[in-house]
């Protein structure tokens, strides 16, 4: 998965993340990089379809593209020093969808999952139904194949809630999140494309109760 040729370019690109550079280096990035990434991918999808075949996206509305958006950034550098897809429902285009989403790096492999920027109408939807389902998020997030591989719910918290919650949040404090996100590290696989799409799949049914969770909270938004 991870050649050193790819590792090389991404280190690479940490070091000298500019235009001259890439525009240098764009062949490897297309010969050595992308393409490498674009399969995995693909393969991953593959074997997705066979367990979900409605639930997962093509290899072009899966994957991210390699060059940043820096208009309202205050980092200009332009290129991520990763490689990132989101295969569940939505892809790359949609981030108001619960889902998974890996992000490559030269030295690290990450699995999200959750939700990450939740607008307000649906962060109150969330609230409101994990009010109404506390029992079930709990089992949820406490699961210990859950915590094992993606341990705490993460989130920015606010300081004010709704004051008819604060009764709720007492027991639940996962109420104050404005966001409902996971991840978890994969290493030692980097290697072995196989082992790395075994252990994706693996995490990704560990995850799928939260995802279905905030999937039906978002439905009553």
């Amino acid at each position: 998965m991870l050649s050193p040729e790819f590792s090389s370019f991404l280190i690479q690109l940490e070091a000298n993340n500019n235009r001259d550079w890439f525009a240098k280096n764009k062949a490897k990035f297309k010969d050595e990089v992308e393409p490498v990434f674009k399969s995995f991918i693909q393969s991953l999808l593959f074997e997705f379809s066979k367990i979900e075949p409605d639930y997962f996206n093509t290899l072009d509305e899966a994957v991210f593209r390699i060059y940043k958006d820096i208009r309202f950034s205050k980092d200009k550098t332009p290129y991520k020093t990763y490689m990132s897809a989101i295969p569940s429902s939505g892809g790359r285009k949609s981030m108001t969808k619960p889902g998974i989403y890996l992000e490559v790096q030269a030295r690290k492999i990450d699995l999200y999952t959750g939700l990450y920027q939740p607008d307000p109408k649906t962060l109150l939807s969330i609230r409101k139904y994990i009010i109404e389902n506390q029992k079930e998020f709990k089992t949820i997030v406490t699961d210990s194949e859950f915590l094992k591989y993606f341990g705490e719910i993460l989130g920015e918290k606010s300081k004010v809630i709704p004051k008819e919650m604060k009764t709720a949040a007492e027991t639940q404090p996962y109420l104050f999140n404005k966001a409902f996100y996971a991840i978890s590290p994969i290493v030692d696989h980097a290697n072995n494309m196989n082992k790395l799409k075994e252990e994706v799949l693996t995490r990704y049914k560990i995850a799928k109760p939260f995802i279905l969770f905030l999937e039906e909270a978002i439905k009553i938004n």
